[in-house]
């Protein structure tokens, strides 16, 4: 997904009067291999945007961490 379609996803729940107070990634594949994620990371924590708390932003990953290349 590219960070416009994650966002949008946000915007269309905010729009519809939700409120939203925390973001977890999970189901998207390997998530921090998507670079877009990040991207939309730092929408989601813009405070011009969504001024979402880093605190309340979490991803799963399934990724051997023992490899760090994976993540790379």
């Amino acid at each position: 997904m590219t960070s416009d379609e994650i966002t949008d996803q946000i915007l269309y729940f905010c729009l519809q009067g939700h409120s939203i107070d925390s973001i977890f990634f999970m189901g998207m594949g390997e998530a921090l291999a998507n670079v877009q994620v990040f991207d939309a990371l730092d929408v989601l924590a813009d405070p011009t945007l969504f001024a979402l708390s880093h605190r309340w932003l979490s991803c799963k990953f399934n990724s051997d961490i023992t490899q760090p290349s994976v993540l790379l």
